[in-house]
């Protein structure tokens, strides 16, 4: 957990913009007008992290798909529970379920307190720290609990 957050915290740096180094570090180079780069955080995570399931959505790996990103999230991810979250953790968090039009990933930092998060987020207009209140506008759909994405990635054999 303590690298993931590492790896969230340098992503987030200095508030990266939209077409800065970073950011285009981050999202591979994609930097369309109107490109949501928020899925990319959590797959450029995992992969950093070195998990190696064959839907982790990133060109330097099997590949990357437009409009996939939050779906494969979404989909190796369980049902959210209010259980505590905790640093390197994904939430998938979105009112429109399950058509996930407004869908929305954020990394977790931590959960100091029941009501506030410390989350590492991509998205227009670029990418950020950020406290939020908890839960937040949007209801908090799908996690990917870090303990999980280990167990997946072991079974696949991945080190």
């Amino acid at each position: 957990r303590k690298k993931a957050v590492e790896l969230l915290e340098y992503a987030c740096e200095g508030n990266p913009k939209k077409g800065s180094d970073r950011y285009l570090e981050i999202t591979e180079g994609r930097n369309a007008p109107i490109y949501s780069a928020c899925g990319d955080l959590g797959h450029w995570m995992l992969y950093r992290l070195g998990f190696r399931m064959p839907w982790i959505n990133r060109a330097e790996h099997l590949g990357w798909q437009q409009g996939d990103n939050i779906k494969l999230l979404a989909s190796h991810g369980v049902r959210f529970d209010g259980r505590r979250l905790d640093g390197g953790d994904i939430i998938i968090i979105a009112n429109a379920w399950p058509s996930g039009k407004d869908a929305h990933c954020v990394c977790i930092i931590d959960q100091p307190e029941p009501h506030k998060l410390l989350t590492a987020e991509y998205g227009l207009p670029g990418g950020g720290l950020q406290e939020r209140k908890f839960p937040m506008s949007r209801a908090t759909r799908v996690v990917l609990p870090l303990e999980n994405m280990i167990e997946m990635n072991d079974a696949l054999g991945a080190k």
